[in-house]
């Protein structure tokens, strides 16, 4: 069984129609600080979850919004929430070959997804093949010294709340990570230059690396996050095809 769909409802529930706080505080103003204007351009929402970020991107005037999912479950949440013609909810998995024409898209946004997918190779030359000429694609992804973090606070007779494995930094590897309400989800450790070589190999153009810090808004809203701001939470990698 898809490992979302077991956690689907959680999901939906934390998410909602605006993500969850860590989202709308830290993680979404780096991805609309850095997002070009998507009025009247046509954007694939790979990895949409429950789809609040078509529901935003739409919102946002954009023309046309492909969102594909592996999760049914989620993707169920995501129509209930939904009621804009423009976008497009579909099942697909964005580690094979997906169901589009070469050049479809202007943008391509994959939201904290990419942590959760054992072949990153096929996904980053799917992305390239879909996208248009000079159009942009910005990933997210939970940020590799975020996982490591939990592990340095590890010792052999006392694992960490939130990952079954000690790990390096270094350890390309499967690891199982308790998640909403303790289910547990297999993601796959990768350094940062994994995730930039990959998708620059498959002939994208880096544009900008951001590592979003956390703010004073956020840090007085929830203070327990002090404890937690030395360690980055999230990595943003925009790209371009030329």
């Amino acid at each position: 069984m898809n490992q979302w769909n077991k956690i689907a409802h959680y999901y939906d529930q934390l998410m909602s129609d605006d993500g969850d706080i860590i989202r709308q505080y830290l993680y979404d103003p780096a991805i609309l600080n850095n997002l070009d204007h998507v009025k009247g351009k046509t954007i694939l929402d790979a990895g949409c979850g429950n789809g609040y970020w078509s529901r935003k991107l739409a919102f946002m005037g954009a023309k046309k919004i492909y969102a594909i999912d592996t999760s049914s479950k989620l993707l169920e949440h995501a129509r209930k929430r939904t009621n804009n013609v423009n976008i497009q909810y579909s099942t697909a998995d964005i580690a094979k070959h997906l169901p589009f024409d070469e050049s479809s898209f202007d943008i391509i946004i994959s939201n904290l997804v990419l942590d959760y997918l054992s072949d990153l190779e096929t996904t980053a030359l799917e992305f390239f093949r879909v996208l248009k000429p000079d159009g942009i694609l910005i990933v997210g992804i939970q940020h590799p010294l975020y996982h490591l973090g939990y592990s340095l606070k590890q010792n052999p007779k006392q694992l960490s709340k939130k990952y079954k494995e000690s790990f390096g930094y270094f350890d390309r590897a499967p690891l199982t990570k308790l998640s909403f309400e303790n289910m547990p989800l297999t993601i796959f450790n990768r350094t940062f230059g994994d995730y930039i070589n990959t998708f620059t190999l498959a002939g994208l153009n880096l544009l900008k690396v951001i590592e979003p810090e956390y703010n004073e808004v956020i840090l007085n809203l929830h203070p327990e996050y002090n404890q937690k701001r030395m360690i980055p939470r999230f990595l943003i990698l925009k790209f371009k095809k030329n």
